[in-house]
Formats: C-alpha cells, sequence, structure tokens
C-alpha cells in the first residue's frame, strides 16, 4: 500500500501507511528502521490524516528503545490533540498506551469517562484493562487477556497476560503465574516477537539463568546487592556478577 500510495501521489494514504510501518517496525525493536520512516514522514509535510495515530508511532518507537520518559511525554500531547480535535478513539488508545508504558492510575478515570461516552465494546475493554493494572488484579488480568485474544488483539492479550504473571507472583501463586507465562509467550510468538515494555520480562527470562533471574527480580524491588547476597546464601561478588550480566 505505501509503495501503490507513493506511485499514484496519494500524500495523505502514504502517510497512513507510513505510520503503521514506522509503528509495526518500532514495535519489533527495529528502531533504526522506524526512525528512517518517521523521517520519511517528516519529508512528506504535515499530516493530515491520522495526526493522533503518528504521535503513538513515534511514542512506542521512543518505548522500544528505551526512552519511557520521552515516550510518556508524546502521548499526553496525543491525548491532548485527541480531545482538542474530537478524536475520542484516538485519545483513547494514547491514553491506554500510557496505562501499558507504566501509568494505570494516571489515565484510569478519564479512560472509564470514554468508555462511557463512545459506542462500542472496545474502548470498555480498554478501560477494564487499565483499571485491572492499576489494582494489581490478576484474575481480570487473565479475563481481559483471553477476551482481547478472542478479538483477535494478540499484542494486547500478550501484555495483559505478561502483566498477570507479575500479579499473580505478588500473590504467591506460582503455578498460575506459570500459566500466564506460558499463554503471554505463545501470544508474543504469534505477533513475532514484539519488543514492547511488558513483554520485555519474557525476554529476559529466557535469556537469564534461574540464579541471575532471582538477584535480578530482587534488584529490581530495591533490595541492595549486599542484602541480596545475604539473603540467597551468595557472596556480593557473585550478585555483582549476575546483575551485570542482566543489565548487559
Amino acid at each position: 500500500m505505501l509503495f501503490r500510495s507513493r506511485e499514484l501521489g496519494r500524500r495523505s494514504f502514504e502517510q497512513a501507511a507510513g505510520i503503521h510501518l514506522a509503528l509495526a517496525l518500532g514495535l519489533q525493536g527495529k528502531i533504526v528502521a522506524a526512525r528512517q520512516a518517521l523521517d520519511r514522514l517528516e519529508s512528506l509535510g504535515p499530516v493530515v490524516w491520522m495526526p493522533v495515530e503518528l504521535l503513538e508511532a513515534r511514542a512506542w518507537v521512543a518505548a522500544v528503545a528505551g526512552e519511557n520518559d520521552q515516550a510518556l511525554r508524546t502521548l499526553r500531547r496525543a491525548t491532548a490533540l485527541g480531545r482538542r480535535t474530537g478524536d475520542r478513539v484516538g485519545e483513547s488508545c494514547a491514553l491506554h498506551a500510557m496505562a501499558r508504558l507504566g501509568r494505570p492510575r494516571e489515565v484510569r478515570e478519564r479512560l472509564e469517562r470514554l468508555a462511557r461516552e463512545i459506542e462500542g465494546d472496545l474502548v470498555d475493554l480498554r478501560a477494564r484493562h487499565v483499571s485491572a493494572l492499576a489494582r494489581g488484579d490478576s484474575g481480570e488480568l487473565d479475563a481481559v487477556s483471553h477476551e482481547l485474544e478472542r478479538r483477535g488483539l494478540d499484542l494486547l492479550a500478550a501484555e495483559a497476560a505478561a502483566e498477570a504473571v507479575a500479579a499473580w507472583r505478588s500473590r504467591a501463586e506460582p503455578r498460575l503465574a506459570a500459566n500466564a507465562e506460558h499463554r503471554a509467550a505463545r501470544l508474543a510468538d504469534r505477533c513475532g516477537g514484539p519488543a514492547t515494555p511488558a513483554l520485555l520480562p519474557l525476554r529476559i527470562r529466557a535469556q537469564l539463568t534461574p540464579a541471575e533471574m532471582r538477584v535480578a527480580l530482587r534488584a529490581s524491588s530495591g533490595q541492595s546487592n549486599k542484602d541480596i547476597a545475604a539473603e540467597l546464601g551468595l557472596s556480593p561478588r557473585t550478585v555483582g556478577n549476575h546483575l551485570q550480566h542482566a543489565y548487559e
């Protein structure tokens, strides 16, 4: 579609296809190619169609590149633009993206209000996802994940399942956590292995040894190297070596 639109001189169509291309490349972790696609969009002039979606694409490329603060700033611009122009669906997508990047409590009320105003139940499902995230509700995250999968939204379903993993673990439910992790991995594979922050723990667990994973999880909760070493019966040097591998 991108190249056919270019051949036909349909700039708006080319821009729309380019936005989706940049987003897809970004979600796959192909940051250089995604930014090249965004640069190409800049050369086409102002975006008339889908300006909110363009900001969302930029945000996701930044998020996958590890620039979470930049991603959130861009998404706040997207929500403001959607609200100002009456693009309620675009606003709801940007709010959902903010929740997926760690801000569910910030956007929960606004998204629930939009769910009451927009026809159809997809925004309501997004609001349910955000509410479950804000509450750390493992059972609801699992339910939302299954509903998203039923609708063919495999990436969102994978993320909800991955988020359920952490919630089940916090409730000391290892079997349910393992089940959710298996679903999340299966759904992520179906999407071609996306690199969104919510799915990053799946990749980390695949690359770290069990001992490295135990150390990394404790460090992520704020424990010092000394405390981790004492708890696990390791030397501080070993803890440091495990964390260095995790950081790499």
